[in-house]
């Protein structure tokens, strides 16, 4: 049975409306200018911590604000939940169809953990997925591939295919040796040529027959 492991931000939803309102709550509250949907996007891949950290960054705000931002940046991004995020077209339909082929899904994402299951829930997308590993305290972050290692894991499979959109994927997927698959549609910066993937999509649709495909 084929284990394959997905992102969340930016491979299944496109959810930078929603982390560039919470980003325009917190800065706007602390007195500093708001970012752009692409300013936003500039800055995602690597968890909260350092998404704040670049936009007080950015703002040209003392690092001594980052405890308070921290804070305000988490609060709001709970309040508001997943009111800007939508799915990628033909996402669910994809997941669908893997789990009507057998194979075992799961999900890894620098996103923390109680927010990843509450977004899940709200967009239909928790049935699909047997092991959800998000960011809590003490753990480490993707690129880093323990959080890959231990979705695995938790589908009972020593490896599989881990599919994303960024740069922080292709290289959580290299630093574990697994095979990645490139959603060219989401956050990525860089050319696509050099995401070292196994296979590439830019549609939804052609996704089943390349992960199941070997």
């Amino acid at each position: 049975m084929k284990a394959i492991v997905f992102d969340l931000d930016g491979t299944l939803i496109d959810s930078a409306g929603d982390i560039q309102g919470a980003a325009n709550a917190m800065l706007g509250g602390l007195g500093l200018p708001t970012i752009s949907r692409a300013e936003t996007v500039a800055l995602v891949g690597r968890g909260a911590d350092s998404f704040v950290r670049g936009a007080l960054e950015k703002a040209g705000a003392a690092a001594e604000l980052y405890p308070r931002a921290r804070a305000e940046f988490g609060a709001a991004y709970l309040a508001q939940g997943a009111s800007n995020a939508t799915l990628f077209p033909g996402a669910l339909d994809a997941l669908a169809a893997l789990k009507a082929a057998g194979a075992r899904l799961g999900l890894c994402t620098n996103k923390p953990q109680d927010v990843t299951h509450e977004v899940l829930a709200g967009m239909g997308l928790a049935p699909f997925f047997e092991a959800v590993v998000g960011a809590y305290a003490g753990h480490p972050l993707k690129p880093d591939p323990a959080p890959l290692r231990a979705c695995f894991a938790a589908l009972g499979a020593g490896t599989g295919l881990f599919v994303g959109d960024s740069e922080t994927d292709a290289a959580t997927a290299a630093a574990m040796g697994a095979p990645f698959g490139l959603y060219t549609e989401g956050y990525r910066h860089g050319a696509i040529e050099a995401m070292g993937a196994a296979f590439v999509f830019d549609d939804f649709a052609k996704l089943p027959a390349l992960a199941l495909a070997g």
